[in-house]
């Protein structure tokens, strides 16, 4: 689709007028400068921001072809529950991306409109990079905190550098995406390298983790054809919070966070070529080899399903009620892959940086019927009926 065929951001069409009317899903979440932990209280403004990325829809798809879609044949999309299965909560969709399925996004009637953008078109160039900032599940607020203090600090760097960013909450709870717009395009190679240069000094910012990158890998590869997704502004797959926005002195919600994306205008990449050319990507450190389980496991979990796979993980650490260790799936330095045994000894894992179940399955060489009883995965039938966000006026 030719950007000459696309409508004009501001034109308000039909639908959108008429999704002023319905009702709204509700996930506003807290403000982002509100105490960590302290939920925003006022259900008629979480009303209000959920009916304006709803009738805003076909303003932010238009601005999303525009700016973020690098390639039109390959999306990332949330499952609905029925559809998901052990550690598989998001696909990979080859097919169209459409102005419709962008606009599905931001209505989020039901999760599984949602969807994220690949980072690289297949002639290995970027449209934009992305830093991704999380707490990797940890409640810890001076964690949450800390995160937010990196990810202010890391988007006055990009202004201070003349580059227009674009700095969103992803979660309401210390999760942040920090993204940059380039026009034209510019090389993967040389995306990756402005990134992992934009980050180099993550420890003096206060984070215990190095911020994941897009894009996570320099080069497409026939192992990786279509390398990693985002996902986009607006509601959160799981959590009550639409996207906030910071404009460089407070955060922004509903209307004002939805106008704050739209005057977000792509760099040129001149800009940022010194930096990111000259930039030395260290060494990754060695995996650590796979460790002694016997100590995390009882004789009984020997023998079912986590005593075969636990062995095959690297760096694994007791977590609650579980085990974290480093993922087999990406170059992982910061134990993102959580694991846990339920009460009928499937096996659950987690990867907290966008890893899906295949990929990980695959990383371990085993197949996925591995994770479950007797090789046995859950019948369709059997799974729960899928939990639809409602209206907060309907709720008891």
């Amino acid at each position: 689709m030719n950007n000459s065929d696309l409508p004009r951001l501001g034109q308000g069409g039909g639908a959108a007028s008429r999704s002023r009317n319905r009702a709204a899903p509700v996930l506003a979440g807290k403000p982002e400068g509100a105490p960590v932990g302290r939920p925003q209280r006022n259900i008629s403004s979480q009303v209000a921001i959920a009916a304006a990325w709803r009738a805003r829809a076909d303003e932010l798809a238009v601005w999303t072809m525009r700016t973020l879609v690098a390639r039109d044949d390959v999306y990332g999309q949330y499952l609905l529950e029925t559809e998901r299965t052990a550690g598989r909560k998001a696909v990979t969709r080859r097919g169209e991306i459409s102005l419709e399925l962008l606009r599905k996004h931001y209505r989020a009637e039901q999760t599984g409109d949602l969807i994220g953008l690949h980072t690289t078109s297949a002639n290995q160039r970027c449209r934009w990079i992305a830093i991704n900032i999380d707490h990797h599940g940890s409640r810890d607020d001076a964690i949450h905190r800390a995160c937010r203090s990196a990810a202010i600090t890391l988007y006055g760097q990009l202004q201070r550098l003349g580059v227009d960013a674009l700095l969103t909450s992803s979660d309401g709870r210390g999760g942040y995406h920090l993204r940059v717009l380039f026009e034209p395009s510019l090389p993967s190679t040389t995306a990756y390298r402005f990134a992992k240069w934009f980050v180099r000094d993550w420890a003096k910012l206060g984070l215990s983790n190095e911020p994941e990158t897009f894009p996570r890998q320099p080069r497409l590869t026939a192992k990786r054809p279509y390398g990693n997704w985002l996902r986009l502004p607006g509601r959160h797959q799981t959590l009550q919070h639409y996207s906030q926005v910071w404009n460089g002195a407070k955060w922004l919600c509903g209307n004002e966070a939805i106008d704050a994306i739209l005057r977000t205008k792509p760099t040129s990449p001149q800009k940022i070529l010194r930096a990111a050319l000259c930039y030395v990507i260290p060494e990754p450190e060695p995996q650590s080899p796979p460790c002694d389980v016997g100590p995390y496991l009882t004789q009984e979990q020997t023998r079912s399903p986590i005593g075969a796979i636990l062995p095959k993980l690297a760096n694994i650490q007791l977590c609650g009620n579980g085990w974290s260790a480093r993922c087999p799936a990406h170059n992982d330095h910061n134990n993102s892959l959580s694991i846990h045994e339920v009460h009928d000894k499937k096996v659950l894992v987690c990867c907290h940086a966008g890893c899906d179940f295949a990929e990980i399955a695959e990383a371990l060489g085993i197949g996925m019927t591995a994770f479950f009883p007797r090789g046995r995965m859950m019948s369709r039938a059997k799974r729960k009926a899928p939990i639809e966000y409602r209206p907060w006026r309907n709720q008891a």
